[in-house]
């Protein structure tokens, strides 16, 4: 419900967006979904889906070129499940992880008549930050 209501915004915002001159420095937040699935030997370790968000900031060199750099972050991933451990028995696994992801690349625009097209390629990072505890 989320994804469909900030796409509707989204869609409403684009005619104003359009009508304004992008030349000079450019702010923006996004949010959305994550869904997230792991496997191993066919059993599911985790299979969740979080909320997430990314700020983003750049700077229109030219008419067809600007530079940008973003940073994000997911809710918490969750998951559990049971392995049977040689010589220990069976063991519960809780695993939850967060990404957090980092952008800088340069953007390529092409200016239509009703719209821009837009491309670009630059360095992303993305860090997991993982907690597992074991019951058992």
């Amino acid at each position: 419900m989320k994804q469909w209501l900030v796409l509707v915004l989204c869609l409403a915002a684009a005619p104003l967006a359009s009508a304004q001159s992008l030349s000079g420095a450019f702010v923006g937040y996004g949010a959305g979904s994550y869904a997230y699935r792991e496997t191993d030997a066919g059993v599911v370790i985790i299979d969740d889906s979080v909320s997430s968000w990314r700020a983003f900031g750049g700077y229109e060199i030219k008419r067809f070129f600007a530079v940008e750099g973003s940073w994000g972050r997911t809710g918490s991933l969750k998951g559990s499940y049971d392995a049977n451990l040689p010589g220990y028995g069976i063991a519960t696994f809780d695993v939850e992880g967060k990404y957090e992801t980092y952008t800088i690349r340069a953007v390529g625009m092409l200016p239509l008549k009703r719209f821009k097209l837009v491309g670009g390629g630059g360095y992303y990072n993305s860090r997991l930050d993982l907690n597992v505890r074991v019951r058992g």
